[in-house]
């Protein structure tokens, strides 16, 4: 804490602040500041993050731009220099994995997930899920770690995904929708200059009082999540803001343009969703179902794992954090060895998608 209250006596000097450090991530330090009659979260960058693929400046701009499209926390103030992230602390609660699938609440993150899409200009950084597992095989390597014998064959099948889908317009994109990083913000939302208050608040008196990263805390059926997660876009407009009602997506530190599917992917895969599920969710992101789309996706799903399994293994030999890295990257590992399995996939791989 005495790094917190460092960082907090120089950014809001003379304040007198009450601090309490949140929970859900391995990867940052974050804590809830109270200020007057204000709430924050401050997010300071962990050690060695850059070599995660993690840059600060991308991730305040994408966050400024999840704000722009009323799916995320305002951010308030960024320190390049310390890799401090200040947004102010949204009232609300996670969303549990059960009550993803309700068609509803499916159709309400699928039209958040669409505005930011499709919102413009583009944002900075890039992320291209073929060129993020071989960075992070080569650093992994570099740091002494020996790469796991399902890498080749993996890469092997990646590359056949990446023939079968050929090139994909860029879009701006999470690229990390775990469970913990979406909210429900019970508040209405707030006019085009909404005053601090409205995105500030309190956790309800009714939550357990060990606060989550964002607000709420942790629904108690999931399990905690291993880390934080980080061309040209569709002339369509974005869905109008009121579909998306209440549901906000943080921690944008892997954002960047890359291609919607991964993020589509990302969350299918995330809240284990069956192919009847995806079917569902690309009808509400879309508005009508596509097989293509189909396709698109569940071969996606295999680079979302891929990319879990190898940041799993660079972790194992850059982190100081006592968690098993190694067990997290041989778990997607055999996910992916699933995936593959799975009757339709092969199929998938030979189906042109565009």
């Amino acid at each position: 804490m005495e790094a917190a209250f460092a960082a907090i006596g120089r950014l809001w000097p003379g304040g007198e602040a009450t601090v309490v450090e949140l929970g859900g991530g391995i990867t940052n330090r974050n804590y809830k500041v109270s200020v007057g009659d204000e709430v924050f979260v401050l997010r300071m960058g962990g050690a060695k993050t850059s070599l995660l693929g993690i840059d600060r400046a991308v991730e305040h701009a994408a966050g400024k731009r999840a704000f722009e499209v009323g799916v995320g926390p305002e951010v308030v103030r960024f320190e390049p220099e310390e890799g401090w992230l200040v947004a102010r602390f949204i009232e609300g609660g996670p969303i549990p994995p059960h009550e993803m699938r309700r068609p509803a609440t499916l159709a309400r993150v699928a039209a958040a997930l669409r505005a930011f899409h499709d919102s413009v200009p583009p944002i900075p950084g890039r992320f291209d899920a073929w060129a993020v597992v071989d960075g992070y095989r080569a650093t992994a390597e570099a740091h002494g770690v020996k790469i796991p014998d399902e890498f080749a064959d993996a890469r092997e099948v990646a590359e056949r995904i990446r023939a079968a889908l050929g090139p994909q317009p860029l879009v701006p994109c999470h690229n990390d929708l775990l469970n913990a990083n979406f909210l429900d913000d019970p508040a209405p939302p707030p006019p085009a200059a909404a005053p601090p208050h409205e995105w500030g608040g309190v956790p309800p008196a009714a939550s357990p009082p060990a606060p989550h990263e964002w607000g709420g805390v942790p629904p108690a059926a999931s399990p905690p999540a291993p880390h934080e997660w980080g061309g040209v876009p569709p002339a369509h407009a974005a869905a109008p803001r009121h579909e998306w009602r209440g549901i906000r997506i943080v921690d944008w530190e892997y954002a960047g343009m890359g291609d919607r599917f991964f993020d589509l992917a990302n969350f299918s895969v995330n809240h284990e969703f069956d192919m009847e599920e995806d079917r569902r969710f690309l009808h509400a992101y879309f508005g009508e179902e596509r097989e293509r789309d189909l396709v698109s996706l569940r071969l996606m799903r295999y680079m979302s794992d891929f990319r879990e399994a190898m940041w799993g293994v660079l972790q194992s030999g850059i982190s100081d954090l006592d968690f098993d890295f190694t067990g997290y990257a041989l778990k997607h590992f055999a996910r992916m060895e699933g995936t593959a399995s799975e009757a339709r996939f092969s199929s998938f791989l030979s189906s042109p998608s565009g």
